[in-house]
């Protein structure tokens, strides 16, 4: 599938609470690489903001058990830390590190920005992230990665920033869910207050972490008639979170 072969991965099974450069290389297809290799040329920032995610997301949600980096920029290598299903939480969570490396400037409020993404699957997702990553995987299946992937890059690529509220649009370019045409941004319910904020000690006053909802086109006019707070407040009442659900109706029918 061309849309496999546009970006390589880097896919690292972790033990749970393992130190950050122990990780085992799967090689489950020509994708992957030894992260050694990689990591010669990875800025150390990157390596940084990594370990900070990853401890951020070890202590409010869970042991993160993979992760893969998209290296197709070789400036901007994006993340992808997964957290598996539990008895307590019974689906992935899979967030960005990356992201935020970079800022995303507010030209409006003259604010910097700094922000990752999370989206969480179904338990029956996926049953390990190699196996969505592999050549002859369903691209069905590898969709929300790529959508992270290229949501985490975009406002850096067209010089803009994310935030809360905002709504992203889709092409049916690569996306076997035409129906969703819109990505709405917004906190990350269902994980808790705890994790929408990191604080860090440098040049960045925060890392934020925001939550990525497809949603339909009358979804998002129901949001142009109002705002993005109360679309969310309806998404919920109408029983929408953000374990992603494709096989929903829209809820503005």
């Amino acid at each position: 599938m061309k849309i496999f072969q546009k970006i390589l991965f880097l896919l690292f099974l972790l033990p749970p609470y393992t130190v950050l450069g122990t990780q085992t290389d799967i090689q489950a297809s020509p994708h992957f690489q030894v992260f050694n290799a990689m990591k010669k040329n990875q800025p150390e920032k990157y390596e940084q903001t990594l370990t900070l995610v990853k401890e951020h997301v070890e202590k409010n949600i869970g042991p993160v058990t993979e992760i893969a980096v998209d290296s197709s920029i070789k400036e901007q290598p994006i993340s992808i830390l997964v957290v598996a299903p539990t008895l307590q939480r019974n689906y992935y969570t899979l967030v960005t590190s990356g992201m935020s490396v970079l800022s995303m400037h507010d030209p409006f409020d003259q604010i910097e920005h700094y922000g990752e993404l999370v989206v969480c699957l179904p338990a029956n997702w996926m049953p390990s992230l190699a196996s969505v990553i592999d050549s002859d995987a369903d691209a069905k299946k590898f969709w929300p990665i790529d959508l992270l992937i290229k949501l985490a890059r975009y406002p850096h690529v067209n010089n803009t920033y994310i935030n809360s509220g905002h709504t992203i649009p889709q092409g049916p370019e690569n996306n076997p869910y035409p129906q969703f045409n819109r990505i709405l941004i917004h906190f990350p319910i269902k994980l808790g207050e705890d994790f929408g904020v990191l604080p860090t000690k440098d040049a960045r006053t925060a890392i934020l972490f925001h939550g990525v909802y497809p949603i339909f086109a009358d979804e998002f006019d129901y949001k142009k008639r109002h705002n993005s707070d109360d679309l969310l407040d309806y998404l919920i009442y109408q029983g929408v979170s953000l374990i992603l659900d494709v096989d929903r109706k829209s809820t503005c029918r």
